[in-house]
């Protein structure tokens, strides 16, 4: 995480024994959990919109095409 970013200061509340688990799991500090967990929350968001696009590519050349590109 860079730290140069622009930051927002927020208040937010959590599982107590969430936050403990992290903490003993991890070793890092709050701040870091949190910031870590919303980095893998949008990473994730991420790969599940590229899943549920699994399939709508309409590509403009065939297989084969692309096999003939092997042989050059």
């Amino acid at each position: 995480m860079r730290r140069d970013q622009d930051m927002q200061k927020i208040t937010v509340e959590v599982p107590r024994d969430i936050l403990e688990r992290a903490k003993a799991y991890t070793g890092e500090g709050t701040t870091d959990i949190i910031r870590r967990s919303l980095d893998e929350y949008v990473k994730m968001q991420g790969r599940l919109k590229l899943l549920s696009l699994q399939g709508s590519y309409k590509p403009s050349i065939t297989v084969e095409e692309m096999r003939s590109w092997e042989d050059d």
